[in-house]
């Protein structure tokens, strides 16, 4: 039993492997077909997401599976090889007695194996075939379809025939040339210090002209970070109090620190705050005592600084130190009192130049965040770090409350806390890309008004689109 049954068997066997395969990959499909049709009617569905991949293990193990079981049924064992091969070849039951008596050595059962061998050796393989085995093609048709369908339906709320938008295409528009010349405009009459100034109008002016040839959002956002970049490295100096601020603040005197913490934030309020406290806290019957000790902590921790009496800052520290080390025990309230509000005056004029440098620099920085849409994470640490409390976020609190500032312009289109819908973006199928409402507004407005002129539409209709773009159009015209 040896050449004309391993021919069959391996034949039989090949072909059993195959169609369960076919069949166990099939239902893997399926099943990938089914859960992503589930999830497009459902409104779950991904495209092209690693969602996706959750649907591939699904249908991975499902293909494994079926095939190992499909395996395990169809293939068959040499008994019923036997007896399929009796059948299939009219053998009279000799396969299924050969193969019974495989270990029989009589010479009956070796001349009737050798006599078997001889008919198996002779007939062609093709004769064994399994005529029902088309039907093991009706899974893998079923596949393709189910993944046709599920091709083919849409995904609950989608759009077919919207027009793709091409989300990488930018030019400046008309409303952000104008922003952006609003910024310049600021700057330059701004009371930051010449040099910082001249370098922030340059480079603004620069960055607008190159802006102008630029057709990608992502290289835009790359040149408005580089301008930043540079903005804050020619306002680099104006931080220049950033030392002895620190200085202050790692002291070991609660008052000293306390007056490095004001003084971080470069704010008259705040400082002033800050001096009425001290008065209290030092005009007592032992001022004599307390103020030496804190001139004397002030005075050690200015030699820290490492600044001389050229930085206003500096100056102003140890001329109060020097004030608070002349008190003697016999001043007077009002002696205190004008101490204070002169060590006030001197020190409130030393911050002020670098609080207005720093508020037009960080004004600058939020701004061109703003009108690029650009987040703050975007930004190198440094930067991030170089100001308080997250104040570089893209949200522009503006240089000031006053009514001038660009931060209280109002809303509609431009600049300004308030943001209406005509600030938003839609797509414009004339340029086949998004564009700001506020430039193709009256255009719509024209065709709606069409529809309502003729009377087409109906009345409430009519009476809620008319309200629509009267609350669009009334944004700007506030102003």
């Amino acid at each position: 039993m040896d050449n004309g049954f391993r021919k069959f068997k391996r034949k039989i066997r090949l072909s059993a492997i195959v169609r369960a395969l076919l069949m166990g990959v099939s239902l893997g499909v399926i099943a990938f077909a089914a859960l992503w049709l589930l999830g497009k009617l459902t409104n779950t569905a991904p495209t092209f997401t690693p969602n996706f991949v959750q649907y591939g293990l699904v249908g991975g193990i499902a293909a494994l599976v079926s095939s190992g079981i499909f395996i395990a049924l169809m293939l068959p064992t040499d008994k019923r090889l036997a007896k399929r091969l009796d059948n299939k070849l009219e053998m009279h039951e000799k396969v299924q007695t050969m193969v019974a008596f495989r270990e029989d050595n009589s010479d009956m059962a070796v001349l009737q194996r050798e006599n078997t061998q001889y008919l198996l050796m002779q007939t062609p393989t093709k004769k064994a075939r399994n005529k029902s085995a088309w039907l093991t093609l009706i899974l893998p048709v079923l596949a393709c379809a189910c993944m046709a369908a599920t091709l083919v339906v849409p995904a609950q709320g989608e759009q077919p025939d919207k027009p793709p938008v091409d989300e990488s295409g930018w030019y400046l528009t008309d409303f952000d040339r104008q922003k952006v010349m609003d910024l310049i405009n600021y700057v330059q009459t701004s009371g930051m210090q010449e040099e910082p100034k001249a370098g922030i109008v340059a480079e603004l002016e620069d960055m607008l002209s190159d802006l102008e040839a630029i057709k990608k959002k992502v290289i835009r956002d790359e040149r408005v970070i580089n301008a930043i970049v540079d903005i804050y490295e020619i306002a680099k100096p104006c931080h220049i109090h950033t030392g002895i601020v620190k200085t202050l603040r790692g002291a070991l005197s609660g008052d000293v620190k306390a007056l490095g913490d004001k003084l971080s934030t470069l704010d008259y309020n705040t400082l002033k705050t800050y001096m009425a406290e001290l008065l209290v806290k030092l005009n007592v019957e032992n001022k004599e005592d307390l103020c030496a000790a804190l001139a004397s902590d002030l005075q050690t921790i200015l030699e820290k600084t490492g600044e001389t009496q050229e930085h206003p800052m500096q100056k102003a520290l140890e001329d109060f130190a020097a004030e608070l080390a002349a008190v003697k025990a016999d001043y007077t309230d009002l002696q205190m009192q004008e101490l204070i509000a002169q060590s006030e005056t001197n020190i409130a004029a030393a911050i002020a130049q670098p609080a207005e440098d720093i508020r037009v620099e960080k004004y600058t920085i939020n701004r061109l965040l703003t009108i690029f849409g650009i987040p703050g994470t975007a930004l190198p640490e440094e930067i991030l770090n170089a100001f308080e409390n997250g104040d570089i976020t893209g949200d522009v609190g503006g240089p000031g409350n006053d009514s001038d500032s660009p931060s209280n312009t109002g809303g509609g289109v431009g600049p300004g806390e308030m943001q209406f819908g005509s600030n938003d973006h839609i797509y414009d199928p004339g340029k086949d890309m998004q564009v700001i409402y506020g430039e193709v507004i009256e255009q719509y407005h024209n065709i709606v008004l069409s529809f309502v002129t003729d009377g087409s539409l109906p009345a409430d209709l009519e009476e809620m689109i008319t309200d629509y773009f009267a609350i669009l159009f009334r944004s700007e015209e506030t102003e």
